[in-house]
């Protein structure tokens, strides 16, 4: 049934009432038990499917704050039968029930829900690939918004003393080269290393970043949803797994250290700089055929400002163009030049990132340069307030390290005058700055990007 659209006019905090104690994925779990069962299926507004790190939590508060756009009063958060997790549901005039269903599973499953026609938007934590998109365009034109990030955090039981792990320690971990804790610093005992099953996005990001074609331990112990690796780490003294930072709440936080120093944190300022390599990024895909105007309007309230106050509360970060103040103090290597030129700079929130094993820009980063291009022209940047610091992975040469990064910084700037641009000025910094091991691809490219700057 079509709903007439009504304007709610209310304030933020009026807008989040009555639905804000859903958000934590664990205590939601407890409530949704005692809750009613679902609404007939004719009833149903919208379906939505796929990665669970989001719609456990942020995507149940937005389709809430959607049905309150439609007019819809009494809204409930609550369990809904398989195949589907959760339902949003509100009561529209003439006292009609309505309701948003959410099956919180994983990427790849999401799309082939979209791509079947049994969900109506796909929640996936990674871009859509070639394949994906021309199955996509066989059911009808596929539209897509990045909405978000939010980061994986590696995280132990909360009696582990073990502070940091090295890029080469988590690898050994998974790949079963280290399977006692006395090995990386911790009390004697087994390693028990927890993963998410094959085929989940959040998997793809884990083993692209660490093991580079090795494969993964027998040992690790493979689990669906990062509700049920929560769940097992919380009741195991041995165990390690990666999560949401939305779905970690009571264990401990592990830091990743390259060089012996901690590069970034999983908080606002790596997430959205993305210089915090260990993330994803969230996608919002549908199809635009007739019918479909509550999709469209889903897309547009998961990127408005209720959402972003959402994603704030919940570890995730609108993905959008922005000025950002730098940490301080900055955790930068002695001998870094970067400090000099950036001093009392901002940054802009777009990286533009080189593939690890490639010094041509993909289709991601030539959109982010696009993005970067029509934010730089709103901001109207005075002649010589425009610095782009370029990084480069370690080859074990300096000089060439320094080459490497200033003809990534060109490549760059060519792209740049494309979209008829002027770059600014380049500064090479070499590989002084890595935010990742250079042993995988993913790595690789953590470290190859073009980081803007704005100086006063």
């Amino acid at each position: 049934m079509r709903i007439n659209r009504r304007t709610v006019i209310a304030g933020l905090l009026a807008s989040m009432g009555g639905v804000a104690e859903a958000a934590h994925p664990v205590r939601a779990a407890a409530q949704l038990r005692k809750l009613k069962p679902l609404v007939p299926e004719e009833d149903v507004l919208l379906r939505i499917a796929g990665d669970d790190a989001a719609s456990t939590t942020l995507i149940p508060q937005v389709a809430a704050n959607l049905l309150k756009l439609q007019g819809a009063q009494n809204i409930e958060i609550l369990p809904a039968p398989a195949p589907w997790t959760i339902q949003v549901r509100g009561r529209v005039l003439p006292e009609t029930d309505v309701s948003i269903l959410i099956r919180a599973t994983s990427t790849t499953e999401g799309y082939e829900w979209l791509s079947s026609g049994k969900a109506d938007v796909w929640l996936a934590a990674r871009p859509a690939t070639p394949m994906e998109m021309d199955g996509l365009r066989a059911a009808g034109k596929p539209m897509f918004a990045r909405i978000a990030r939010f980061a994986l955090v590696m995280a132990v039981h909360p009696e582990n003393p073990v502070q940091t792990l090295t890029h080469d320690q988590v690898r050994d971990i998974y790949t079963g080269d280290v399977t006692d804790w006395s090995e990386v610093g911790g009390a004697a005992g087994p390693i028990h290393p927890y993963g998410r099953s094959a085929g989940s996005a959040n998997d793809g990001t884990f083993s692209e970043f660490f093991y580079d074609g090795s494969e993964v331990s027998g040992m690790v112990r493979h689990v669906p949803l990062f509700t049920d690796m929560h769940r097992e780490i919380i009741r195991n003294r041995h165990g390690i797994g990666y999560l949401s930072t939305s779905h970690d709440t009571g264990l401990k936080r592990i830091q990743l250290t390259v060089d012996g120093r901690v590069t970034s944190l999983p908080d606002a300022y790596g997430l959205e700089t993305e210089d915090y390599p260990l993330a994803n990024a969230l996608f919002l895909f549908r199809l635009e055929k007739p019918g479909m105007d509550m999709a469209e309007a889903f897309v547009r309230e998961a990127r408005s400002p209720r959402s972003e106050y959402l994603m704030m509360r919940m570890g995730f970060r609108a993905a959008k163009p922005q000025l950002l103040w730098p940490p301080h103090p900055r955790p930068l290597p002695s001998r870094t030049e970067i400090a000099a030129y950036t001093l009392n700079a901002v940054r802009v929130s777009i990286t533009i990132h080189f593939p690890g094993d490639s010094d041509e820009l993909d289709e991601t980063a030539l959109q982010d340069i696009r993005d970067l291009v029509v934010y730089l022209r709103r901001l109207s940047i005075p002649n010589g307030g425009l610095v782009h610091t370029c990084h480069a992975e370690n080859s074990g040469d300096l000089s060439l390290n320094r080459h490497t990064s200033l003809r990534l910084g060109e490549i760059f700037a060519a792209a740049l005058r494309e979209e008829n641009f002027v770059a600014g000025e380049l500064v090479p910094m070499g590989a002084a700055l890595p935010l990742a091991d250079d042993i995988t691809p993913a790595g690789r490219r953590a470290n190859r990007r073009i980081e803007t700057w704005i100086r006063p």
